[in-house]
């Protein structure tokens, strides 16, 4: 069956198509839908030169919920490499900007690890305290080359310990 068409509109109350391979090789496609479920037994590829999601964008009134939600039973890697091929973002950056709300990470036995290989590690606390608590092992702040500074500019500093050695 071959069917050619400039305009063709089909409407039913349920649209079913089966078989062992489906190509849909349309340059332009818009897919609408209150509900959009895409299940993959396998895999499931996207390949595109720009991904945007507008998610809740404008806001729906009538959404149980909104925001991404990920459940994944396994690993998760995200690898970013600069965009050089196009000349466009050569040097790629992460931001999460969240402008009211917070952040949260909980990690388990595996533990947290931040590496810099260059630059610098900025933490700046606009207001609030800045906590560190170790409930078991040592902290180390050990800078191999260069000084450290702890300014105290208003208030108390306070160290505590069985022994404290300065020099």
């Amino acid at each position: 069956l071959n069917l050619q068409s400039a305009e063709m509109d089909l409407h039913a109350n349920k649209h079913q198509i089966s078989g062992a391979v489906l190509d849909n090789s349309c340059s332009k496609q818009t897919y609408a839908a209150g509900e959009l479920t895409l299940a993959g037994d396998s895999t499931i590829n996207m390949s595109t030169t720009h991904l945007t999601q507008l998610i809740n964008t404008p806001p729906n009134p009538l959404a149980a919920k909104v925001g991404i939600t990920t459940i994944c039973a396994g690993s998760i890697i995200t690898t970013q490499v600069p965009g050089a091929l196009n000349g466009v973002d050569t040097v790629p950056t992460n931001s999460i900007i969240i402008a009211a709300g917070s952040i949260t990470r909980q990690c388990g036995a595996g533990g947290y690890n931040l590496n810099v290989g260059a630059g610098a590690y900025v933490c700046n606390v606009a207001t609030g305290p800045w906590t560190t608590t170790v409930g078991a092992g040592a902290v180390a702040l050990t800078a191999t080359a260069g000084a450290i500074a702890i300014t105290c500019a208003a208030g108390l500093m306070q160290l505590t310990g069985a022994t404290i050695k300065l020099n």
